[in-house]
């Protein structure tokens, strides 16, 4: 049942960023090179994160102040990760075609996403599968009759989604600012996805709770649908200009 499970949290968890990785990026060096570089931005934010937490006695003693923390320093290092490909389009562009099409700005956006994604994902799935390979189960304090691994994994598989989706509409709503002259600080985008990475993380504090996993679970998918189309929009729109 141990390796059962093992197996299922890993598919449910990894599956749709695998997918993007094998038939989207392996085959151009460009981009996996933009991956690499996104999911080194999400460990710079998760260094950060945790230098603050040990600096800052005072957040040792509550959950909440962490997330608090450690949003910000996340959405602060997607939008530097915009600015550094903003400054290195150029470079980029000169970059041959190797085959696999050109690097379009919402291609690389859902690239930079996928960074983070992929080191988000194997961040909150490591010490979890570590346990899901022993014998038996856990079931989830809020949802005895499932097992944790599994509700983990549905939580992990969301966040990665959402942050794909997070950075396709944070890479656009920049990129229209930028060309119109304006402030970032006004891109409504940009604070769009920082509400909402808000709200689906503060999400995850209702999992102990009876039905836990469904006053999560439910609301996290629900948040992805808009989230999705957002982004499949604004790619659209993007490829167009």
């Amino acid at each position: 049942m141990g390796i059962a499970i093992l197996l299922g949290a890993c598919l449910i968890a990894f599956s749709m960023p695998v997918a993007i990785f094998t038939f989207v990026v392996a085959r151009s060096a460009k981009l996996v090179i933009l991956m690499i570089g996104g999911a080194f931005m999400w460990l710079c934010s998760a260094l950060v994160t945790s230098i603050i937490w040990s600096a800052v006695t005072p957040l040792k003693e509550e959950n909440a102040w962490i997330i608090i923390v450690g949003v910000a320093m996340q959405e602060v290092f997607r939008f530097a990760y915009w600015k550094l490909l903003k400054q290195a389009e150029e470079g980029l562009a000169t970059l041959g075609d190797d085959g696999s099409g050109s690097a379009t700005r919402p291609k690389q956006a859902m690239i930079a996403g996928l960074g983070f994604s992929l080191m988000s994902s194997v961040m909150q799935m490591n010490i979890v599968l570590n346990d899901a390979s022993g014998p038996g189960t856990l079931p989830a304090r809020g949802c005895p009759s499932t097992s944790i691994f599994v509700i983990s994994a549905l939580i992990t598989m969301c966040f990665g989604l959402l942050n794909i989706a997070w950075s396709i509409i944070l890479h656009y709503g920049l990129e229209q600012t930028f060309q119109k002259g304006g402030n970032s600080m006004t891109c409504w985008q940009l604070w769009f996805v920082v509400v909402l990475h808000y709200i689906a993380s503060f999400l995850t504090y209702a999992g102990d709770g009876a039905n836990g996993c469904v006053i999560t679970l439910v609301p996290l998918f629900l948040l992805l649908a808009p989230t999705g189309f957002f982004a499949y929009k604004f790619a659209g729109i993007a490829s167009k200009d």
